[in-house]
């Protein structure tokens, strides 16, 4: 794709060149561009050194790269036969905004995002048809679903509207009916466009996590509180907003039942796991990252270990500690950081050698896993307690020594790596909401460690009424033939 980029100083000429876009996961915008300089102007950068960055795309789209990165500026030869001079700066930028001229990232001025992303429509699965066959002709009719509209409000956040529909694409002798769920947020008070980047990267992240499966980020659309008039119609300036950088696994839809949670499961609809996953983002983008991270993009078991490990100390830290544990950890931190602080060497050594702890009141990390294994075992799963002394072992041989193994430990590695990523998954789908008993059965979703949850009843016995995956409110969701498949 063709770019001019103005210099910010009048008369200098501006730059000239070629994007590339995203084309595979974790992959970010690449930039390359020409012009000629004088010779006090060879290696300079301006105006990749700001923030953003206003372009003309292909010559005709005011856009805006979002947080470039310049790696190389390259001026050219000099001498004879070169009768002008040039250079060349290559780089990075994260995100591309067309439409919208944007200098100061941090103004407030955006009131809206909409998008139509294959996570988010996975997740608020609608079937667009209904099929109904008649036996004598051996036809089947095809009758497409009216378009649905929600409407919900989020405190602190902004009115929500999903439009469910249907997409036909055609070709030369048939066609596919693909459903397609429109997400679009009026915000209560206006965004900056960092903040319109972080919602937009966010939401794609949740409802990725939410069906199991990260998938590529949508291009969203988003508009400001300008205005221009349009044969007598006040309209918003629109723009488009590309984000790369993010990693994804190359799926376009999931089948319902490959799916870890979708609308309605678990007792959990759009408004209660938006308004969970918005009062602490932060939190649950970390956990997100580590648990897709380790189940996905690396097969290394200490790389797997060491990003799921903290992530999940620190939950188990915060969710299962007494408030007197937590107060007697914090200060028993400060007196000994104070005695550290008062700088007099006898002191601190009379510290270390005669002041011990003895009758110690926080608890100890496998005394925090072992509660948070419990209350998922109290929920149907069947986590082994011993893993919680395990885990701990494994946590001081990969931070605290060089970790060595022989072949017969290998295996034990795996599992505890299957299981620390099972906890924090589970712990993250209770934490937004969801009432994970219906999980203790659902083998096909959960097959990454499904060594902890109930053995399958027999085909003979097994019933709506007796799976507690199908079970109550899930009954309604999942196994009715017309909401999937529509009625025969």
């Amino acid at each position: 794709m063709w770019i001019l980029v103005p210099d910010p100083v009048d008369g200098k000429e501006a730059w000239v060149g070629k994007i590339k876009t995203p084309n595979k996961p974790g992959s970010i915008f690449e930039f390359e561009l020409v012009r000629s300089v004088d010779h006090a102007d060879a290696l300079r950068e301006e105006p990749f050194d700001q923030e953003h960055v206003i372009a003309l795309l292909d010559h005709q789209q005011i856009s805006t790269l979002i947080k470039p990165i310049w790696s190389n500026v390259s001026p050219g030869k000099m001498g004879a036969g070169y009768d002008f001079q040039r250079t060349i700066i290559k780089g990075k930028f994260n995100s591309l905004l067309r439409g919208l001229p944007i200098e100061d990232g941090d103004k407030r001025e955006f009131k809206g995002i909409s998008f139509d992303a294959s996570s988010f429509g996975t997740w608020f699965r609608r079937i667009p048809f209904q099929v109904k066959h008649d036996y004598e002709s051996m036809r089947s009719e095809i009758k497409l679903s009216p378009p649905e509209k929600i409407e919900i409000e989020i405190a602190d956040f902004g009115i929500i509207t999903i439009n469910s529909t249907s997409n036909i694409t055609k070709e030369e002798n048939s066609a596919h009916i693909i459903p397609v769920a429109n997400f679009r947020v009026e915000f209560h008070e206006n965004k900056s466009l960092n903040e319109v980047v972080s919602y937009c990267t966010r939401l794609n992240s949740l409802f990725g996590f939410l069906i199991g499966c990260p998938m590529k980020p949508p291009i969203y659309k988003t508009w400001t509180s300008r205005t221009y008039n349009s044969n007598g119609i006040l309209r918003h300036h629109e723009g488009t907003l590309e984000i790369g950088g993010t990693k994804w696994i190359n799926k376009m839809h999931l089948r319902p039942m490959d799916c870890i949670h979708v609308d309605g499961w678990g007792g959990a609809d759009l408004k209660t796991v938006l308004e969970k996953f918005l009062s602490d983002s932060d939190g649950f983008m970390n956990r997100f990252y580590a648990i897709e991270h380790s189940r996905f993009f690396t097969r290394d078991l200490n790389s797997r270990f060491a990003v799921l490990m903290p992530a999940f100390e620190e939950f188990v830290k915060r969710r299962f500690a007494s408030k007197e544990e937590v107060e007697f950890a914090q200060q028993e931190k400060e007196f000994f950081g104070w005695v550290e602080l008062s700088k007099n060497d006898a002191l601190i050594q009379f510290s270390k050698k005669h002041i011990q702890v003895v009758k110690r009141k926080s608890a100890s990390l496998p005394m925090l896993i072992e509660r948070s294994i419990e209350e998922l075992n109290g929920l149907g799963f069947c986590f082994p307690t011993s893993l919680a002394k395990s885990i701990n072992n494994r946590r001081g041989a990969v931070f605290h020594s060089v970790p060595q193994m022989n072949k017969h430990d290998i295996y034990k590695y795996y599992s505890e790596v299957r299981a620390l990523n099972g906890l924090l998954t589970l712990h993250t789908l209770g934490d937004l909401g969801i009432e994970v008993s219906y999980l203790a059965q659902h083998h096909q979703a959960l097959s990454h460690f499904n060594e902890y949850l109930h053995k399958r009843t027999p085909l003979a016995s097994q019933t709506a009424q007796s799976s507690p995956c199908f079970s109550g409110a899930n009954n309604a969701a999942l196994m009715k033939h017309e909401d999937w498949y529509g009625p025969l």
